[in-house]
Order: structure tokens, then C-alpha cells, then sequence
């Protein structure tokens, strides 16, 4: 396909003022950004979690009465970080629980603030023996292990990622569909050129060679901005949302950029198969 080729056969198979053609380009930049920033955002799903898995996995809370007597409380939190897995015993402080209280009560200064404990574990933790030691000094006590939530949030991000994976599939095909008809219209449109280059000589593969690589040329084109369009985007969203900007890591904006690449391969292919198709036929009915 990078073989020289002559500028005479170029200019008699030229498709860039192809009306069709000319589309080719704003098509793959519109499928390369939408592909790329789905890639983006999977990955950035990805490293969301992760992290989240990673604290979920690594702490524990207990809620206890605001009367919740202070000898008491120390006495089990010391036996608590002798039990296994147990690796840290940490009281929040009264601004830390109002803080915490804060996005779900009003007025949460008028009633008594709760005790709040978060323990930070590890897997090696025996829940039956922490809870026990929990509930044989306060009976009434709370205790949120979110780490029971981690199989069904798991299913919920694969089924995201498995779905935008679909989407990008449907991308591709859309593409290919594209680029199938872009130069089966083109090579319709140059049909005595195409019966000229015949006619001299000149074979399949080179006229296939002529077509793909004006494909391959705007894709490339496509792509570069495509990309550009989506490392902005995913900029932009991670400076009006810092919160997101965290979870952009350079693995999302490399994901980001390699995305429409495969819309070039399919691109190349779809023209390859495409052109020699169209070729072939026309050499038949010749």
C-alpha cells in the first residue's frame, strides 16, 4: 500500500472531489470521538473501582450510642485491634461525624451525635469474632461492612463496560458500512477512468492500492483530530469536575487517543475488500 505510484494513475482515480468522499473525513472524526471518549470513560470507570474497591475493602464503620461510655469504648477498641485483620481503631471526632451526618439530617446539632468508629482491616479479618466483640459490649451497635456491596457493584460496572463496548462495536460497523458505500460511489463516479486503467494494464491489486490509500490517508486525518477532540473533552470534564479529574489518569487519555485507531483499521479493510470487489466486477462485465 506505501509502494510509489505513479501521479497520472493517482489523478485518474482521484477521489477528493467526491462529494461522498469529502464526508468520509467528518464521519470518522464524529465515530473516532465518540469511540474515543467512551474509551476514556471506561478506563476512568475503571480506576473509579479500583479505588473505591480498594477503600471498601479496607475499612470497616460502627455506629454506637451518643452515650456510649468512654472506658468503656477504649477498653473495646483496644481488644479490637488485637483481633486479626484488625489494623487500625479510629474514633472520629464530633466535626467529623456532624460532617458526615451532614448530607442526610437537617439540624443535626439538635439531637445527640452518634459514636462513630472506623476500623481499617484487611482480608485476613474473622468478621464472626470482630462482631462478637462488638455486640458483647454494645448490644445495640451498628456495624457497615460496604464490602458486601462489592459483588453487585461489580456486576453493575462490567455490565457499563460490557455495554460500551457494544456501543463501540456498533461504531465500527457503522464505519465500515460507511466506507463501503464511499467507494463503491467513488469508483462509480470514475467508472471510465477505472475502464482506462484497466485497459493499459493496470491490475487489481494496483487499482485497489490507488483507493485504499486515499481511505487511509483521510482516516489518518480523522483519527488525529478525533483524538485531539476527545483528550479535550476528557480535559474539560475533569477542570468542570475535579472530583472526576482524579480518575484521569494517563491510561484514560492513552485510551483515549488509541480508540479511533481502530477506526482506521476498519476503515482500510473495509475499503480493501470493498475496492477489489468493485474491480473485479467491473473487469468481468468489461
Amino acid at each position: 500500500m506505501f509502494k510509489p505510484i505513479a501521479k497520472s494513475a493517482k489523478k485518474a482515480l482521484s477521489l477528493r472531489k467526491d462529494t461522498v468522499f469529502r464526508l468520509l473525513v467528518v464521519m470518522t472524526i464524529l465515530l473516532g470521538w465518540l469511540a474515543a471518549v467512551g474509551s476514556g470513560g471506561l478506563v476512568g470507570l475503571e480506576n473509579l473501582y479500583k479505588n473505591w474497591q480498594l477503600e471498601q475493602n479496607s475499612q470497616i464503620s460502627v455506629y454506637l450510642l451518643a452515650d456510649a461510655d468512654a472506658e468503656t469504648l477504649d477498653e473495646m477498641n483496644r481488644e479490637l485491634e488485637s483481633v486479626q485483620g484488625v489494623i487500625e481503631v479510629k474514633k472520629l471526632s464530633v466535626e467529623e461525624t456532624k460532617a458526615l451526618l451532614s448530607p442526610y439530617f437537617e439540624g443535626e446539632n439538635d439531637f445527640p451525635i452518634p459514636v462513630v468508629l472506623d476500623v481499617f482491616v484487611n482480608d485476613t479479618l474473622r468478621r464472626s469474632l470482630f462482631d462478637a466483640k462488638i455486640y458483647k459490649t454494645f448490644p445495640e451497635a451498628e456495624i457497615d461492612d460496604a464490602r458486601s456491596l462489592l459483588t453487585t457493584v461489580s456486576k453493575g460496572v462490567r455490565f457499563a463496560q460490557y455495554s460500551t463496548l457494544g456501543f463501540a462495536l456498533v461504531l465500527f460497523v457503522i464505519m465500515a458500512l460507511l466506507v463501503s458505500l464511499t467507494v463503491k460511489a467513488g469508483l462509480r463516479g470514475k467508472q471510465d477512468s477505472l475502464s482506462v486503467l484497466q485497459y493499459v494494464g493496470a491490475t487489481d491489486s494496483f487499482i485497489t492500492r490507488l483507493v485504499v490509500r486515499q481511505v487511509f490517508v483521510r482516516s489518518l486525518v480523522g483519527w488525529f483530530v478525533a483524538s485531539l477532540l476527545a483528550m479535550a473533552t476528557l480535559y474539560g470534564m475533569g477542570v468542570s469536575y475535579p472530583q472526576f479529574a482524579q480518575y484521569l489518569s494517563r491510561d484514560v487519555y492513552i485510551g483515549a487517543a488509541l480508540a479511533p485507531l481502530v477506526l482506521v483499521v476498519v476503515a482500510v479493510v473495509a475499503a480493501w475488500v470493498t475496492s477489489y470487489g468493485v474491480v473485479q466486477k467491473a473487469q468481468k462485465s468489461a
